[in-house]
């Protein structure tokens, strides 16, 4: 039997699903350290970690909104564009 090549979606799909169903097992885990029997804490250590956790979420949701935000680019970009203060004259020297 031939497989048929995965599409970019169905890849993403069958990858998401994975990645997603890994970090929820995680989360349920870590929820396991609130067990006041079992572990001792304090609640600046439960904030770090709470900070930590919402950080990486808003990374990862940015990286969703606008992946091609802030790309490097030799060309100045019309007004209002990013260029990161890099431009490179017609005689290829950097301005």
């Amino acid at each position: 039997m031939i497989k048929e090549k995965e599409t970019k979606h169905e890849a993403f799909v069958r990858v998401a699903n994975s990645r997603v169903n890994k970090i929820l097992t995680m989360i349920y885990s870590l929820g396991k350290l609130s067990n006041r029997v079992t572990y001792d804490y304090n609640e600046t250590e439960v904030e770090k970690i709470f900070k930590a956790l919402n950080g990486g979420l808003e990374d990862c949701r940015r990286k969703f909104e606008s992946p091609q935000r802030g790309l490097f680019k030799l060309v100045e970009e019309e007004k209002g564009g990013m260029n990161h203060g890099c431009n490179v004259s017609e005689d290829g020297k950097m301005e």
